[in-house]
């Protein structure tokens, strides 16, 4: 046979299975536009000469390894669909005198006539929406761009290479399976239906068991360390027992269904709930699959947009002066004021220089030492428990010692302590210290005379992840002294930092800030270079608000927008796995309606019937999905503490807002593909 003859029944094959074929497809076209449209965005010359640029590249760059990824898992799991339908007919060509390797040859042609319009369209797309995507991210991370319509041709090999490798062994694993079957089940494989599956209450118990495990991690874990150890082995055991719950647990609930009489034997429920029990097993899978999906764009768009609205917040949490200067001690026996004020006297020079007057000023030292903390007890390290026991890092606590004159002129308060008294404040807890009482092992009790209801915390340090306490006391010197005893100085990453903040507002604009803030590094530099040896501390920084601004906006502002895109490709998925199982399942059902019809059900009857059916099963999935959010809610929430995410309305709105949307897209997907099953039951 010539080449062109198997060419020609490929692309006939296609065409007579349009319905399969062009769904597959233009999800295809989706994927490899996406692709592109990410790698090309990670790798922007516009975007990494932006403010945060880096942060955004990278995060687009992680963002094209996942898509890869589920692109192999996605197009092996729907090429089965197209496998099973196309199994008869590759049998009777095999009856009518073509052998395996005829029809091979007929597979081949067909991967490069679906790969090369799919990779065709996919770059057309691609490359036409790279621009407009550009601007969208750019937009989003308040950058500035040009008009310059750019093509990466490196981008577009690399995205040929991969995809090509994808289909390679799409086309390999069909070749596999064409080559062990005989002639007479590809005939018959259509008509091979499932038997209908026993009450497995075994899988169904342990997928219910699992999963209320899982909830109890997600709502039980406070810590945000914790909350990010455990979040990965919570999203597997909700999966596992996702797909034993929808497997196993649905075909329990089916038969429920069938020993309520009063229920089942209704010609609408009696139709619709023998035709589920008949396939369950490969139904509840399905399901487990679109429940799984949607659930993923939840809680990818719910968190994503939860940062990137509550950034500024988080920012003015984070940097509560437009300039700081930080500077670390050993101890706060290290401190000297001379070299602060050599520090203070040039950067007064600087302010007099470019004509500034530096507002809400905020001088303060504190010092940050990690041990224990049990009821009202701190523990240090002094055998080295943390390291050769069980005890984990998020295990810690964190101490911040603050004297009683900078508490006092920083929050203009006139507080009076004795030697052995202390003021409290708790951050990361939402409750007061309780005890009236603070003991150090070893150390001393220290009586706890008032609670501060509310503090300026020096942000953008580890104090946001770990519980901190904060201590007010008039002798910081004797308390980090009885701190330091309880800490092993073995293990110098559990021991004290001293620091000198020093932070400002300047009432100008955004040039002369920026101006200020390249001199003061300059000088901070030069201050230490100057002294040498002679110098009592060991590290130095120079914070800029509007910079960590736009640092922050371009990491938030790049996860959201890679979120959009994978919420896409997740979506396109979820929605092509429901059409699929529309189609194949109205095939199967459709001689059981001819059926019927003949003994005398009308079409209102027989609609009657899918509504039914289609009600019971297609929106358990979204249900589902928004159970594994509520109860995914306070890991989340302690998760995006550890990145300054701490609005707690704006997680709440951003989450009821992306369930609302994604219900309403589901329910139209819902309603096109019930007409579709119609249609095809009904023989419309």
């Amino acid at each position: 046979m010539k080449i062109g003859f198997y060419g020609k029944l490929a692309w006939s094959g296609i065409k007579k299975n349009r319905q399969l074929y062009i769904p597959y497809i233009i999800t295809c076209i989706v994927m490899i536009s996406m692709s592109y449209i990410v790698s090309f965005l990670s790798k922007s010359e516009t975007i990494m000469n932006m403010s945060g640029g880096d942060s955004v590249c990278m995060t687009l760059g992680l963002g094209t390894n996942v898509i890869l990824i589920f692109s192999v898992i996605f197009l092996f799991y729907t090429n089965s669909f197209l496998m099973r339908k196309r199994k008869k007919e590759f049998g009777l060509y095999n009856i009518l005198g073509m052998n395996k390797k005829n029809i091979c040859q007929i597979l081949f042609w067909e991967m490069i006539i679906y790969c090369v319009i799919s990779y065709i369209l996919g770059m057309i797309f691609g490359i036409t929406l790279s621009k407009f995507a550009e601007l969208i991210l750019i937009n989003v991370v308040n950058g500035s761009t040009s008009l310059e319509f750019t093509i990466s041709w490196g981008v577009i090999c690399a995205t040929a290479v991969k995809y090509a490798v994808i289909f390679s062994v799409i086309l390999l694993c069909n070749l596999v399976r064409i080559r062990f079957v005989n002639p007479i089940e590809l005939l018959r494989s259509e008509n091979v239906g499932e038997k209908p599956p026993k009450s497995n209450w075994f899988l169904g118990i342990l997928g219910l068991v699992v999963l209320v495990a899982a909830y109890f991690i997600a709502m039980s874990v406070e810590n945000p360390i914790d909350a990010m150890s455990w979040f990965f082995v919570a999203v597997i055991m909700v999966i596992t027992a996702t797909y034993l719950l929808f497997i196993a647990g649905s075909v329990v609930m089916c038969r429920a269904m069938q020993k309520n009489k009063k229920y089942y034997y209704k010609p609408n429920h009696f139709v619709s709930v023998a035709s589920m029990v008949y396939r369950m097993k490969r139904n509840g899978a399905g399901l487990a699959s679109i429940c799984i999906l949607s659930t993923m764009v939840l809680v990818i768009m719910s968190t994503t947009s939860s940062m990137y609205y509550g950034a500024e917040d988080t920012i003015n949490k984070m940097y509560t002066r437009d300039i700081a200067i930080t500077t670390g001690f050993a101890s706060y026996e290290d401190y000297r004021e001379k070299d602060i004020g050599r520090i203070k006297d040039r950067v007064n020079e600087c302010f007099a220089k470019h004509n500034v007057v530096p507002e809400s000023i905020k001088e303060q030292k504190y010092t940050y030492i990690s041990g224990i903390i049990s009821d009202n007890i701190f523990y240090g390290d002094n055998n080295g428990n943390l390291y050769d026991s069980d005890l984990a890092f998020s295990d810690l606590s964190q101490i911040c010692v603050i004297s009683l004159d900078d508490y006092n002129t920083v929050n203009d308060a006139k507080e009076a302590l004795g030697n052995d008294e202390i003021m409290m404040y708790v951050s990361n807890s939402g409750k007061q210290y309780q005890y009236d009482t603070f003991e150090i092992s070893g150390g001393g009790t220290y009586k706890v005379k008032k609670n501060v209801e509310e503090l300026e915390e020096n942000r953008g340090s580890i104090n946001t992840i770990f519980k901190t306490y904060y201590i007010i006391t008039t002798d910081p010197i004797g308390l980090e002294d009885k701190l330091k005893t309880a800490v092993n100085e073995d293990h110098a990453v559990y021991g004290d930092t001293m620091s000198w903040y020093y932070g400002f507002n300047i009432d100008s604009d955004d040039k002369t800030k920026n101006t200020v803030y390249c001199e003061l590094k300059e000088i901070l530099k030069e201050c230490s270079e100057a002294m040498g040896d002679d110098i009592s501390y060991n590290s130095y920084n120079v914070y800029n608000k509007e910079i960590e601004r736009n640092d922050f906006y371009g990491m938030n502002g790049g996860l959201l927008f890679l979120g959009i895109m994978l919420s896409i490709v997740f979506l396109f998925a979820a929605v092509l796995i429901i059409y699929y199982k529309q189609i194949s399942e109205g095939y199967e059902d459709r001689h059981r309606f001819v059926i019927m019809k003949k003994v005398g059900m009308n079409n209102r009857e027989i609609r009657k019937c899918i509504n039914s059916q289609l009600l019971t099963v297609f929106f358990l999935p979204i249900i589902v999905a928004a159970l594994h959010l509520g109860f995914a809610f306070p890991m989340l929430k302690n998760i995006l503490s550890m990145i300054f995410m701490t609005d707690e309305i704006v997680l709440i709105v951003t989450t009821i807002g992306t369930l609302a949307v994604f219900a309403v897209g589901y329910a139209v997907v819902y309603y096109a593909t019930s007409k579709l099953y119609y249609g095809i039951v009904s023989g419309d």
